[in-house]
C-alpha cells in the first residue's frame, strides 16, 4: 500500500466505522455508545471497503494500519470486530505478535533461566559446608 492510498484508507476507516456501527446498532436496537466496533463481514466492513478500494486486500489494510496503532481488530466468530483505536474496549491486547519474535522471545528467555540455574550452581559450590569448613587435623 502506497503512502497515498495509506492516507485514503486511514480517512475511509474513520469515516466508515462510526456510520457502519450506528446503523448496524440502530438496525438491531443495541446502544450506539456501548458498541464501538464494527464486524468485517456482518457490517459490511469488507464488502463496503472491496467497493471502494479494488486490488487492495481489506485484511492486510486492517492490519497494517492496526500495527500504527490507528485501528484495533479483534478476532470473533465469522471474522473479526474492527474499532478505531480510540474506542478499542479494554480486553484488546495489541496485534497477533510475528511468531518469529515470540520464538526468539522465548528461546532468550530460556537462555536466561539456564544461566540462573549455573549461577545458582556455582554458589553452592562457594558456600561453605561442614566438610570444607571443620578444622583440619594433622
Amino acid at each position: 500500500m502506497t503512502s497515498e492510498q495509506k492516507t485514503q484508507v486511514r480517512q475511509w476507516f474513520a469515516a466508515a466505522i462510526p456510520i457502519l456501527r450506528a446503523a448496524n446498532n440502530k438496525a438491531r436496537g443495541l446502544d450506539t455508545d456501548k458498541y464501538r466496533g464494527v464486524h468485517v463481514v456482518y457490517g459490511g466492513l469488507n464488502q463496503r471497503f472491496r467497493a471502494k478500494f479494488a486490488g487492495l486486500d481489506p485484511k492486510e489494510c486492517m492490519q497494517e494500519l492496526e500495527h500504527d496503532q490507528f485501528l484495533a481488530v479483534i478476532p470473533a466468530r465469522g471474522g473479526a470486530m474492527v474499532y478505531l483505536f480510540k474506542d478499542k474496549p479494554d480486553s484488546y491486547h495489541g496485534p497477533a505478535a510475528d511468531p518469529t519474535v515470540l520464538d526468539k522471545a522465548i528461546d532468550d528467555q530460556i537462555a536466561l533461566m539456564e544461566a540462573d540455574a549455573i549461577l545458582a550452581s556455582e554458589n553452592d559450590l562457594n558456600e561453605p559446608t561442614e566438610e570444607n569448613t571443620s578444622p583440619t587435623v594433622l
